[in-house]
């Protein structure tokens, strides 16, 4: 995971394929608050709004910390001691936070203003969702996405996870 905060973010690019405007169907605030991502080659780029101070947060989760969430654990297990191991940033559980019943967030990530984020939110469930585009792009190719799946899934066997 890596903080980009100076990464170019395209704030229009859900507007211009077609949502109808800014605000539409919502009320805005929704809006404000909202978590909205980007497929790039690097991982998934998240921006998400500090809850103190509003200001924008751009967060970078790596296609392998993705692969690790998917099968419940967290990357810093995941990929201590292996090649992978840049990927091993430190996510914690939550299982009640903003109507999420179980999910990941980066452990530690702090905004400007000196608040804790609890966000992006990861659930093992939704990661799929996120991982499809990469796979389609050629982001995740397979020779890298097999090996890491197999080396999480038995990581998440030995934890009792699976």
């Amino acid at each position: 995971m890596s903080n980009n905060n100076d990464q170019a973010w395209d704030g229009f690019g859900d507007v211009i394929e077609g949502s109808g405007g800014i605000f539409n169907e919502s009320d805005g605030l929704k809006a404000y608050d909202s978590v909205r991502h980007q497929t790039t080659p690097e991982g998934l780029l998240v921006e998400c709004h500090c809850a103190s101070c509003g200001r924008a947060r751009h967060v970078t989760i790596g296609w392998p910390e993705l692969v690790a969430l998917k099968y419940n654990v967290s990357p810093e297990e995941a990929f201590r001691g292996t090649p992978y191991q840049q990927y091993g940033s430190s996510w914690q559980v939550t299982d009640q936070t903003k109507g999420v019943r179980y999910a990941w967030y980066p452990a530690g990530l702090r905004c400007r203003c000196g608040n804790n984020f609890q966000r992006p939110l990861v659930s093992p469930g939704e990661v799929d969702a996120y991982l499809d585009p990469a796979r389609r792009s050629g982001f995740l190719p397979k020779n890298i996405e097999v090996p890491l799946s197999q080396h999480c899934g038995q990581m998440a066997q030995r934890l009792g996870r699976i």
